[in-house]
């Protein structure tokens, strides 16, 4: 086990080293064999691990999960209750498969808590040693990257440099002789709208409270994102958020111009799914620089909102279109905007701004970069400060100017709006996609 534990914290050291990655790789699977398998818990990342471990013959033996009853199991493989990781024997390593430092840190004190003596892995940066020698097989090969098996990878939250490589080959991305753009600033959400079909009660936008129900032109989102990609070196992707990205009026014009710009490796967009696809649409998004991320309300809806759920997948299947689903039970609400007490002094923000999951979420709206959705939510609700040093107008400065404001900007050690926010440590497990009111039919 010990050997396991080294080999890991070894490739954490060497991920930028493609062939001390691969070599990692055979020396782990070596030791793997000699132990029997647990995964805790069994979502995306849970499945993911299984998956790549049975491309090396190797089995996972159970699952741990705290909706074990609904989850039932994972191809085949039996879903347990976490509170059965006390029958685990010193022959078994559990792999918590979590993609958030807080996440694993929360599964690990856990299962240490039911079983001090269990034997514990991180399942996700397993998962990505094992993969690098596939990925790099195919990038040798000329060809192109699957992003959805990328994002279940963690390339979106941890570098990774056969996946910036292909990407970069794929989006024509041409390095500059002597290039001073901003090399920290390289991904942001553009809020195309703040329209939804949904009322979520903790969402993370807080849309059903804002009022500005109109759409961004097209012609003025191209504008921006194009202004972002020309001030920074590289833009490993923009994100398209709403309130409800599908029902932009032009979402079609907008996908297939944000594919155009140079220096973004891929456009990625949500939705709740309850707005039908285009058959243009559709096509469009099988563009292999193009993600599609769905969120999961199929408990929460009922009548034609769920009618419609139920038609897009199927749509999406029929016309062959990949998205990445989660199944999430629970999000974290910090909707609130009362101070904090636990974070006031700079240590503490300090602190909480790097453990936070979402302080390099940033946010564009109608020209102005947020740091984070919470930030951007208080301001459009007129419960937090905008300061000019943590929002940045885009179109008031040159790309010059731009790209040094985005380097400081990339840098900030927390923003004012960590004060007044729960996250990282305090927020609590709510339903996810609790709707205001009764549950939303229409």
């Amino acid at each position: 086990m010990r050997d396991c534990l080294s080999i890991i914290e070894e490739f954490k050291k060497n991920q930028n080293n493609i062939e001390k990655s691969i070599e990692l790789a055979d020396k782990i699977t070596d030791k793997l064999k000699n132990y029997k398998l647990a995964v805790y818990p069994a979502g995306v990342n849970g499945h993911l691990i299984q998956e790549t471990l049975l491309q090396y013959n190797i089995r996972v033996d159970k699952f741990f999960d705290k909706n074990y009853n609904k989850i039932v199991q994972v191809n085949g493989v039996k879903v347990l209750a976490p509170d059965e990781i006390e029958q685990c024997d010193d022959n078994t390593i559990l792999l918590i498969c979590a993609n958030l430092r807080t996440r694993y840190d929360f599964f690990f004190e856990n299962a240490k808590k039911i079983n001090p003596n269990i034997k514990i892995l991180n399942g996700e940066m397993l998962n990505r040693m094992l993969k690098y020698s596939n990925c790099f097989n195919k990038f040798k090969n000329n060809k192109q990257i699957n992003l959805y098996e990328c994002e279940h990878c963690g390339f979106e939250k941890q570098y990774c440099p056969i996946a910036t490589m292909s990407l970069k080959k794929f989006a024509n991305h041409k390095e500059l002789p002597n290039d001073t753009r901003s090399d920290k600033f390289d991904w942001f959400g553009y809020i195309v709208s703040q329209t939804c079909t949904l009322k979520c009660k903790h969402c993370c936008e807080q849309v059903a409270l804002l009022n500005d129900k109109g759409f961004t032109p097209v012609e003025e989102l191209v504008k921006d994102v194009k202004k972002l990609a020309e001030s920074t070196k590289w833009l490993i992707f923009v994100e398209l958020i709403g309130g409800e990205p599908f029902l932009h009026p032009n979402i079609e014009e907008l996908i297939t111009e944000l594919l155009k710009i140079e220096n973004i490796g891929y456009i990625k967009s949500f939705t709740n799914a309850t707005v039908i696809p285009s058959d243009e649409l559709c096509e469009i998004m099988k563009n292999p620089r193009f993600m599609l991320h769905m969120s999961n309300y199929e408990n929460i809806l009922s009548g034609k909102l769920l009618e419609n759920i139920h038609k897009t997948r199927e749509k999406l299947k029929e016309k062959g279109v990949n998205y990445l689903f989660t199944p999430n039970f629970e999000w974290l609400d910090f909707t609130g905007y009362e101070l904090n007490p636990n974070q006031t002094d700079e240590q503490s923000l300090k602190k909480a701004f790097n453990d936070c999951f979402i302080s390099n979420c940033n946010r564009v709206y109608k020209g102005v970069l947020y740091r984070c959705p919470h930030q951007y939510s208080g301001i459009q609700l007129g419960k937090l400060k905008k300061l000019p040093i943590e929002c940045i107008d885009i179109h008031t400065m040159d790309k010059e100017e731009l790209s040094a404001k985005l380097q400081e900007f990339a840098q900030l050690d927390y923003i004012d709006a960590c004060k007044y926010c729960k996250l990282p440590y305090d927020a609590k497990p709510v339903p996810a996609g609790e709707q205001l009111g009764e549950k939303v039919h229409a």
